[in-house]
């Protein structure tokens, strides 16, 4: 399995505590990746390195600042989120309702590796 951006094979998927109506964005953690998923459609999703996921989660909980060069790229407008990676053309899109309530989950630590 690739620790680059990129699809592959997932672990055991976790919500956010706060999603209640089984619409959410969804994070499986391996030994090398993270991946992200909406669970409206899951089976697309998208793999990045565990060293820049702890950057997007610091960056999320506010203890480091957005860096130009950061891997993650989220994007998008009121209605909308595209997540991707940097490096790669692969993204996913997710309601901004499901992405905010995604954001509480992390910002709880509930998605710290």
């Amino acid at each position: 399995m690739s620790e680059q951006c990129g699809m592959s094979s997932a672990g055991r998927w976790k919500r956010s505590s706060t999603c209640s109506n089984g619409q959410c964005v969804e994070l499986a953690v391996t030994s090398r990746a993270v991946h992200l998923r909406d669970s409206r459609n899951g089976q697309n999703y998208i793999t990045f390195n565990r060293s820049d996921w702890v950057g997007f989660v610091a960056e999320a909980q506010g203890h480091s600042r957005a860096a130009e060069t950061s891997a993650i790229r989220v994007s998008g407008g009121s209605d909308d989120v595209e997540v991707a990676c940097r490096d790669s053309d692969e993204s996913l899109t997710f309601s901004r309702c499901d992405w905010d309530i995604f954001l509480e989950g992390v910002r709880a630590g509930e998605f710290d590796l």
